[in-house]
């Protein structure tokens, strides 16, 4: 129940398990968290799509499947060569310079995507690049001429207890998409995870999202495991 979850309108919660299998009692679990509902349309939770159990639970609780999400992870191999096209570059992010770009590449690449349709602030920028997993100069802003049309940012993570580093953010503004510039930023991505030692990258993609799913088995990825989103409107 952050800024960005306020602002969305919808709250997320991460563990809803009882070791009681009875559903009153996961009737009780809902009734505390419908307490804190106020300024919120929907609480959301993502379960693996093995727990059939839970997922029944949430069913008779009125959520429902939303969406699918899929973790993808990447080992360490050879990665392509970047090349752009002429008259495009990537540049570093600069704090306190770039937030306002970051959103605006980020909230219109995102604009039409499940679960990031909210936009971001620049505070919100600001606090993420400074927080601890954040990479100095794993976040990266493609250019067309002198135009922001890109963004990746790269984070230090633990992925099944490993030291590994995640992909997010990685967006286009739609005129730019189709093009192959989102393959370039997420090599140039791998490049840096992989120069920075890491043997492990993973990445999120939305189910629905085919060609980006399709672009990072592409490029190496293997599907790890998958997630199912459910959700309950007030």
């Amino acid at each position: 129940m952050d800024e960005y979850a306020k602002r969305g309108r919808k709250s997320r919660f991460r563990i809803f398990h009882s070791e009681i299998e009875d559903i009153d009692v996961y009737k009780g679990l809902m009734d505390q968290l419908l307490k804190y509902k106020e300024g919120y349309d929907k609480y959301f939770i993502f379960i693996p799509l093995d727990n059939k159990k839970l997922q029944s639970n949430l069913s008779q609780l009125q959520f429902s499947a939303e969406r699918y999400s899929f973790i993808l992870l990447r080992d360490h191999s050879p990665v392509a060569s970047v090349n752009l096209p002429e008259n495009y570059k990537i540049k570093n992010y600069e704090s306190g310079k770039d937030e306002e770009i970051w959103c605006m590449v980020r909230n219109t690449g995102f604009a039409k995507l499940k679960g990031s349709e909210t936009p971001m602030s620049p505070d919100q920028v600001k606090k993420m690049m400074a927080s601890d997993d954040y990479l100095d100069g794993g976040a990266m802003i493609l250019y067309h001429y002198e135009r922001p049309v890109g963004v990746v940012k790269c984070s230090d993570d633990e992925y099944d207890d490993i030291q590994t580093m995640n992909i997010g953010s990685l967006a286009l503004i739609p005129e730019y998409q189709g093009k192959g510039l989102g393959r370039m930023l997420l090599r140039k991505a791998l490049q840096f995870g992989f120069d920075q030692s890491y043997k492990h990258i993973y990445l999120s993609v939305n189910g629905e999202n085919e060609q980006a799913k399709s672009l990072y088995l592409q490029e190496g990825f293997k599907e790890a495991e998958g997630f199912v989103c459910y959700s309950c409107h007030f």
